[in-house]
C-alpha cells in the first residue's frame, strides 16, 4: 500500500478517536479543538503530526502494546512541556483514566495501537 493510504488512513483514525473522546467526556472543551486543529494541520502539515505523534507516543510502544496502565498512570512524563496537541491529549487521558471504565480504556489502547501501527507505516 502507498504511504499516502497509511497517511489518510491515520488521520481519520485519529479523527474518529478525538470524536469518540469528545462523546466519552462531552464537558470537556478541548476535545472538539483537538479535532479541528488535527484536521487543519491534516491539510496544512500531515509530516508534522506524525512526526510529532513519533517523538511524544512510540518511545512507549512496548508499554502501549502491553496496555500498562500501571506505567501510565505513574509516568511523570516530564520530558513533556510543551504545548502542542500531542502533550495535552496525553496529559488528559492521564488525568481522566481513573474515571474509565475497563472497556472505555481497552478501548483507548486499541485507538493508540491502531495510530502507532499506522504512523509507523507513513
Amino acid at each position: 500500500m502507498s504511504k499516502k493510504i497509511f497517511l489518510d488512513s491515520f488521520f481519520s483514525q485519529f479523527s474518529e478517536f478525538l470524536t469518540q473522546l469528545e462523546t466519552l467526556f462531552p464537558e470537556d472543551p478541548d476535545f472538539p479543538t483537538y479535532r479541528t486543529g488535527m484536521s487543519m494541520l491534516q491539510r496544512m502539515n500531515p509530516g508534522m503530526v506524525i512526526s510529532e505523534f513519533k517523538e511524544h507516543v512510540f518511545p512507549f510502544e512496548k508499554v502501549i502494546r502491553a496496555k500498562n496502565s500501571d506505567f501510565f498512570m505513574n509516568y511523570a512524563f516530564s520530558e513533556i512541556n510543551g504545548d502542542n496537541t500531542m502533550e495535552e491529549i496525553i496529559k488528559k487521558l492521564k488525568n481522566m483514566w481513573a474515571t474509565l471504565s475497563d472497556g472505555n480504556k481497552e478501548a483507548i489502547w486499541k485507538y493508540i495501537i491502531l495510530l502507532v501501527d499506522l504512523a509507523q507505516r507513513c
